[in-house]
């Protein structure tokens, strides 16, 4: 099948929804997540982003960002969302109140973020050839680690003892 946005059943092995970001037209999807406790999913198309109920395949907010989206994280409840973008921020969005909660900053481009299971922490990797561990609550950096090149990748483990980096 062609579709650019879809939800699909594993068990039935068949479409559920097919997304769209603005009608008639051809998504050019750059991230996409979905909640640990699958009621939500997030998808990004350029400075666009979309929180969807995954029950019942509705958008259920549009939002906009400044900058092209590089990646996105969604809280594992789906309180919270997590959007990297090619301007060097990072906005932590408290999707009930549908307003940013802190801001990430970095010196470029931000290509990868990870939300911890408690959502406490997030690690951000950048071109700016640091990855950086930040406490959510607290709003504030807690490490900075530097690359020799750009970091690509990053993830945190589910026990909030380990983060992975690429670069």
């Amino acid at each position: 099948t062609n579709h650019e946005l879809g939800l699909w059943d594993l068990k039935q092995q068949r479409l559920l929804y097919q997304w769209s970001h603005k009608e008639n037209k051809k998504p050019d999807i750059t991230a996409v997540a979905n909640s640990e406790d699958e009621q939500f999913a997030l998808s990004a198309e350029k400075k666009q982003w979309v929180l969807w109920n995954i029950l019942t395949g509705k958008a259920l907010h549009q939002f906009q960002a400044k900058h092209r989206i590089l990646d996105i994280a969604i809280s594992s409840t789906g309180e919270y969302a997590l959007i990297a973008t090619q301007g060097g921020l990072a906005y932590y969005y408290d999707l009930t109140f549908q307003d940013v909660a802190f801001t990430i900053t970095h010196d470029g481009p931000i290509n990868s973020i990870a939300l911890s299971r408690d959502n406490r922490y997030a690690v951000t990797g950048s071109d700016d050839k640091s990855a950086v561990l930040w406490d959510l609550q607290q709003q504030k950096l807690i490490h900075k680690w530097q690359h020799k090149k750009s970091v690509k990748f990053v993830a945190i483990s589910p026990n909030n003892q380990y983060v992975i980096t690429n670069s």
